[in-house]
């Protein structure tokens, strides 16, 4: 009998944050493949102390590390970065992974436990230096540091997208896999009549769904006006969303583009909890996702969209050249346009066209099994095997 392998996982992102979602769902796979897996995460508390543990199942356990948030730079990184060093040193694992190589959570106990001759896979999900994001130019030059130099020095990395492969390659990885985020297969979305009456939203209108945390920039300005453009096509047509987009694009230079009717349109319902999602994404017929056309954008795969597979959503999406719409184009399962004028005619055209409804999901349920994150993690799986 083969010994079972065994990961410490370290994600940097808090509790139901960010690149928590991928790194839950990727060892929540692994725990079903009998590979056992400790995850380490921050806490979502601005202050918390002690460390606690989670028992999800045989296989997985998830410890939350300590958090003291004093800024957005000053939350206890290094301290949670020493403590996942331990963890690394002390514990039994034949692999030690870590999320986002940027941040101290990741790199302190990467090059440590490397010195002391542990097993390293980094995942590499963001490019934070494409000069969307602004930081100040001490920390501007320490993601660049270690955006740079990660691959070489690990030298295993797990990258989201295509664009991360080919620039792993060229920085000198030596053992490279993609791995985008999958679908959860038993991800399941009620009637979408059910949903619209628990909702209470009036059925004499097409509903558009964005939510999310990150709506900054071009993917705020780009949303709006692609939802302008469908309202002119379709007034009775809504969007709801789980933030305020008027507040978004307040000083955004080209808000005058955007007629204060628009925001008519829009229903701002706030936080939306893990109970109600379903419903929201049953009662919407159309998934709304802009993204930008920063490299960024283009590079990452964001979690978001593979919730929408799993949910057997339609998304309309522009073309920008990105992982993104390269896998959703693969499968033939989205409404995609590059231009914003020809997605929304795309879109109100979805509304009525019974045979494009049929067909797109059909697709999407096709894409939600082929993507399915059992069958992802299997050469996550032999890349371990192969380092071990």
């Amino acid at each position: 009998m083969s010994k079972k392998i065994k990961i410490l996982y370290i994600e940097p992102c808090p509790l139901n944050f960010g690149g928590y979602y991928r790194s839950i769902e990727i060892c929540q796979a692994l725990s079903r493949s009998n590979v056992k897996v400790d995850l380490l995460i921050s806490s979502d508390k601005k202050i918390s102390p002690l460390i606690s543990k989670i028992t999800i199942n045989k296989n997985l356990s998830i410890y939350i590390l300590p958090r003291y948030y004093l800024s957005a730079y000053i939350s206890g990184h290094i301290l949670r970065g020493v403590i996942a060093t331990l963890f690394g040193l002390f514990g039994d694992y034949d692999i030690v992974q870590a999320s986002s190589p940027v941040q101290p959570e990741s790199n302190v106990p990467l090059t440590i436990l490397k010195l002391f001759g542990k097993k390293i896979v980094v995942s590499w999900e963001d490019i934070w230096t494409d000069d969307v994001i602004p930081f100040n130019k001490i920390v501007t030059q320490y993601l660049k540091f270690w955006e740079n130099n990660s691959p070489r020095f690990f030298e295993n990395i797990i990258c989201i997208s295509q664009i991360l492969v080919n620039r792993a390659k060229k920085l000198g990885a030596k053992n490279i896999l993609k791995l985008i985020n999958g679908t959860n297969i038993n991800f399941y979305c009620p009637n979408q009549k059910l949903s619209l009456k628990k909702l209470k939203l009036n059925t004499k209108f097409k509903y558009l769904l964005i939510f999310g945390n990150t709506f900054e920039g071009q993917r705020a300005y780009l949303t709006i006006l692609t939802f302008q453009k469908i309202l002119s096509l379709s007034p009775q047509t809504k969007l709801i969303t789980n933030f305020d987009l008027r507040k978004q694009i307040a000083n955004h230079p080209k808000i005058k583009n955007i007629l204060p009717s628009t925001f008519n349109n829009i229903i701002n319902v706030g936080y939306i909890s893990d109970e109600l999602l379903p419903h929201y994404l049953a009662a919407s017929d159309i998934i709304l996702f802009i993204m930008g056309n920063n490299l960024n954008e283009k590079a990452c795969f964001p979690i978001r969209i593979s919730k929408f597979l799993s949910s057997g959503s339609i998304i309309a999406i522009q073309e920008n050249y990105s992982e993104t719409t390269s896998i959703l184009k693969k499968y033939n399962c989205a409404l995609i346009d590059t231009n914003l004028d020809g997605l929304a005619l795309k879109t109100v055209d979805y509304f009525t066209n019974k045979k494009l409804q049929n067909k797109l999901h059909a697709q999407v349920i096709f894409a939600k099994d082929d993507l399915n994150w059992d069958k992802l993690v299997i050469p996550l799986i032999s890349l371990y095997k192969k380092i071990i």
